[in-house]
């Protein structure tokens, strides 16, 4: 029996990295066509993380931030895109790593998780 992706779940993320007050990202699984989209970017079995790829998986992933301070001192709260967009823009490279990853999990299994299953 096949099981629907519960693309109402959100799952609240915050960095190793993260210092005290935590910025919290709440993100999302994304539907099927969205993965669809996505895999039009990878070579078969191989995902090129290009910076396009990062850039989708995160705009399509990520709902809401929480805590977090712009480089003016202005403490975000959104679940605006454009506002998210802009936000993202400031995120240091290895958090948005991070939240790669993250999602990369969310969506579908790693390798360590096929072998243990």
């Amino acid at each position: 029996m096949l099981v629907g992706v519960d693309i109402k779940k959100r799952i609240e993320y915050v960095s190793p990295k993260d210092s005290d007050p935590k910025t919290v990202f709440v993100l999302k699984p994304m539907t099927g066509s969205e993965m669809i989209d996505l895999s039009m970017l990878s070579n078969g079995k191989e995902i090129k993380l290009s910076r396009e790829y990062i850039n989708i998986l995160l705009e399509r992933s990520i709902v809401e931030i929480r805590d977090f301070k712009s480089s003016n001192g202005e403490v975000v709260n959104t679940s605006e895109k454009e506002k998210i967009k802009l936000v993202m823009d400031e995120i240091p490279v290895m958090v948005l790593g991070d939240l790669a990853l993250e999602i990369t999990r969310i969506n579908g299994l790693t390798e360590d998780d096929k072998k243990n299953s």
